[in-house]
């Protein structure tokens, strides 16, 4: 339903008048290029290729660095002689993974998974818009054909109607022929 309301708003971006000419090709390339739905599979695309190199560095030594300070305020030494209150700590780690059961393997290959649904994902919402944007396509093709069928067989009625009131002014024909 999105991508109907999608395309119907490109449509209306567009301004496409009956007298204006656009092909399927380009129209379809304005559709991909407007829709939402395309940008967010995108981005899903690239967020689980990131996923998958940030799965990659789980393999590798990692380095940690943390920092504290702390400070004890302690109102009876306010008056009195000043004792150390203040505490510092500094730690440094490195972590080499060496045996894990297989979870790093194993969240290597999920978020390698979750790629390629992201890819596919990505590739059936194109498929969808572009399915959608032909129809559409041809849909208000198949209108403009009809308002112009229409037109033209309002038109040769007309003509008929005005040959039969000329022949009935005549008087080559009856009322009920008129009518």
């Amino acid at each position: 339903m999105r991508v109907f309301l999608t395309i119907i708003v490109v449509l209306s971006l567009l301004k496409i008048s009956w007298s204006q000419v656009i092909t399927l090709n380009d129209y379809t390339l304005k559709v991909i290029a407007y829709n939402q739905n395309l940008k967010i599979a995108g981005e899903n695309v690239n967020s689980a290729d990131a996923a998958v190199k940030s799965a990659k560095t789980g393999r590798l030594p990692s380095l940690g660095f943390d920092a504290g300070f702390n400070y004890q305020f302690d109102p009876s030494t306010v008056f009195s002689t000043k004792l150390k209150s203040e505490s510092w700590s500094a730690n440094l780690a490195v972590i080499q993974p060496v045996y894990n059961g297989l979870a790093l393997s194993n969240q290597t290959e999920i978020a390698r998974l979750r790629s390629s649904i992201a890819s596919l994902s990505k590739d059936a919402t194109m498929e969808e818009v572009v399915y959608s944007s032909w129809i559409l396509y041809w849909d208000a093709s198949a209108n403009q054909e009809y308002s112009e069928l229409s037109k033209e067989y309002f038109s040769l009625v007309k003509q008929l109607y005005d040959v039969v009131r000329i022949r009935f002014e005549d008087g080559l024909i009856s009322r009920t022929d008129l009518l």
